[in-house]
């Protein structure tokens, strides 16, 4: 993506302010935590793990999870997971979440702020495990990234045996006029390229936007609910 050649005083303001926010949020939940008693927005569950906007988080474990459903069991896709708002029409799975609020939680549990474009030096992206789970017949099925999704020749459109293979990272998003880019495009977890995306998939294929197939023989059924589990 080019950037634009304007000033960028106006942007820098902008993720400065978030940035600050973030890191508000941050020093109070650590203190609120001591002193058992959350912020606004966070609350504390049974088990002692941490819900924010939706989102439960393990600061212990570094792992956080979200609702989601599935969208897409056949046809070619570019995404594993977008928002709600983002494109449907190429995602294996749609969330209510909002890829902000996913960023704030993910920089809770250590993940690199690749929205900081001008740091010197520039932030690295962050490895991450990542798995979706859901309820069957009173056990927890789960189903790592990888073989969520299955290749296929585009010249005779079958489908290879094997599932992809490849590292997943975290890199965040972008503040692009003073805005999370991410929630305005609803991207989460790309498996073709997107430097928007929350998360990107680090395999060969992931400049090819032609070979990717979600893997209809282990993914439920479209609209079934699931869990989507990143650990840092």
């Amino acid at each position: 993506m080019t950037r634009p050649n304007s000033p960028c005083q106006p942007r820098q303001l902008a993720l400065f302010f978030r940035l600050a926010t973030i890191l508000f949020v941050f020093l109070t939940i650590s203190l609120a935590t001591l002193a058992e008693e959350l912020p606004q927005g966070v609350t504390k569950l049974p088990d002692g793990r941490l819900a924010y906007k939706g989102i439960t988080f393990d600061p212990k474990r570094r792992s956080l999870s979200f609702p989601a459903e599935v969208n897409m069991r056949t046809g070619v896709v570019e995404y594993l997971l977008v928002s709600e708002t983002g494109k449907t029409h190429e995602s294996v799975l749609t969330t209510k979440i909002r890829p902000s609020d996913l960023h704030v939680v993910a920089l809770l549990l250590g993940a690199k702020a690749q929205s900081q474009p001008d740091a010197e030096p520039p932030p690295k992206d962050t490895p991450i495990r990542g798995w979706i789970e859901w309820d069957l017949n009173g056990r927890v099925a789960k189903l790592n990234f990888d073989q969520a999704i299955s290749l296929i020749d585009p010249s005779t459109q079958k489908t290879a045996e094997q599932a992809i293979q490849g590292t997943w990272a975290y890199n965040g998003s972008e503040v692009t006029n003073g805005q999370f880019a991410a929630d305005t495009t609803g991207s989460l977890i790309a498996i073709f390229h997107d430097p928007i995306a929350l998360v990107n998939y680090q395999g060969e294929t992931k400049d090819n936007d032609e070979v990717h197939v979600p893997n209809e023989a282990a993914l439920p059924k479209v609209g079934r609910p699931i869990r989507v589990v990143l650990r840092f």
